[in-house]
């Protein structure tokens, strides 16, 4: 239900932004060095006519490269996928708080999670890593914490793995 709710007020979210900017989408850096990227210019970003080399590291750049690739013209497979992120992130938030805490502080803080305002903006119509990072990092923290407890060593070198993703998402 959590995850439900959290969703649908992304979706609410995105339509109300489409349909009050023309249904066109904010375009980001991001996405402007994914079409670079798809068409062969390589990770620049032109600002006011001037090019400069990207100071991202590549790894979101590519992700949108990727999407743009698959889902073609247009941003409906980015917000797809940052939909399937925010639940990923709801889902991680509560489990990791359950690790952590007590299974009702777990509902609370993925009702929170569903809610929090600077999330449901990141993870609607926003091009941009936010979203991402925060699953990546709060994964990585989930999947330390289980090792730790379980004495996995897969647990603990997937924890690693997706820790040093979460920090290439972010610039």
């Amino acid at each position: 239900a959590v995850i439900g709710v959290g969703l649908a007020i992304r979706a609410a979210v995105l339509f109300a932004y489409l349909a009050t900017h023309g249904w066109r989408a904010e375009v980001w850096e991001y996405e402007t060095v994914a079409q670079n990227i798809l068409r062969g210019d390589g990770l620049l970003f032109a600002h006011q006519g001037v090019g400069f080399q990207t100071r991202f590291v590549p790894l979101f750049p590519i992700i949108c490269a990727g999407l743009d690739w698959l889902g073609g013209p247009g941003f409906w497979a980015f917000y797809v996928f940052h939909l399937a992120c925010a639940a990923a992130l709801m889902w991680v938030t509560c489990a990791l708080a359950e690790e952590l805490l007590a299974p009702k502080t777990a509902r609370v803080a993925a009702w929170l999670a569903a809610v929090e305002p600077a999330l449901i903006v990141y993870q609607s119509y926003k091009v941009h890593v936010v979203g991402l990072a925060s699953l990546a990092l709060s994964a990585a923290f989930l999947l330390f914490l289980r090792g730790r407890r379980s004495g996995s060593s897969w647990c603990v070198l997937a924890s690693g793995l997706v820790c040093g993703l979460g920090m290439l998402v972010r610039h």
